[in-house]
């Protein structure tokens, strides 16, 4: 059985600023900086500083960049960004078996597919790519999840853009909707910064992939 979440929750971020104030910090006055984002939560716009919750019961975790925060609902955390919403949904009263093992994920306004998910229990959002032989993610994002890469060989990564530094690396757990997959090849962009981390096929070629219109479903393969 799957405990049904509360209600389901629609956010929107509006905006990000930074700000400073004089504050008395170790009985000594320092300044200050102070990053806070403009959400709407259920069409009703809240302006949150780090760690603050929202009269809805979201979450502000912490601001990622200029244009991503990391935001907790009902013990789910996602990543939100500026160009798309974010949706936590209500649980059903129960799950099949059906849905164990799958993902289903909706295109947005140019077509292309988002995912939710999480590298190493850090909540990410994914440009699924099924051009990409591997995950991608910038050196931004490594040093966030806390992977090391400073002293590690390069190698160059063919892209649409021509050829970029990268370094191989090993992704312990990835997650997607209600799939998990561990010890999955990456590569870091060294010398690029990627709005998006890209889905590549070292994650989707593990798995069963269903498109419809505007609709993919992912489904994890039984073991034989």
């Amino acid at each position: 059985m799957v405990p049904a979440a509360t209600t389901a929750a629609e956010l929107k971020l509006l905006a990000i600023s930074e700000t400073e104030e004089i504050r008395r910090v170790d009985k000594k006055l320092r300044l200050v900086s102070l990053a806070r984002a403009m959400v709407y939560v259920d069409g009703r716009r809240h302006i949150l500083a780090e760690g603050e919750t929202s009269p809805e019961g979201v979450t502000l975790v912490n601001v990622v960049d200029s244009a991503q925060v990391v935001v907790e609902s009902d013990g789910q955390r996602n990543i939100l960004n500026l160009s798309a919403p974010a949706i936590f949904p209500a649980a059903p009263e129960s799950a099949s078996a059906e849905d164990e093992g799958t993902a289903k994920l909706w295109a947005g306004p140019r077509g292309f597919f988002y995912a939710n998910g999480a590298i190493n229990g850090y909540p990410v959002r994914f440009l699924v790519d099924t051009g990409a032989t591997i995950i991608a993610i910038d050196r931004k994002l490594a040093r966030r999840i806390g992977l090391q890469y400073s002293t590690a060989q390069q190698d160059l990564a063919q892209t649409a853009g021509g050829a970029t530094p990268m370094v191989a690396t090993k992704l312990g757990e990835v997650r997607v909707g209600d799939i998990t997959l561990h010890d999955i090849e990456a590569g870091i962009m060294v010398a690029s910064e990627l709005d998006t981390p890209l889905l590549g096929m070292s994650f989707l070629g593990q798995l069963d992939m269903v498109r419809t219109e505007n609709q993919m479903e992912l489904k994890q393969r039984q073991e034989q």
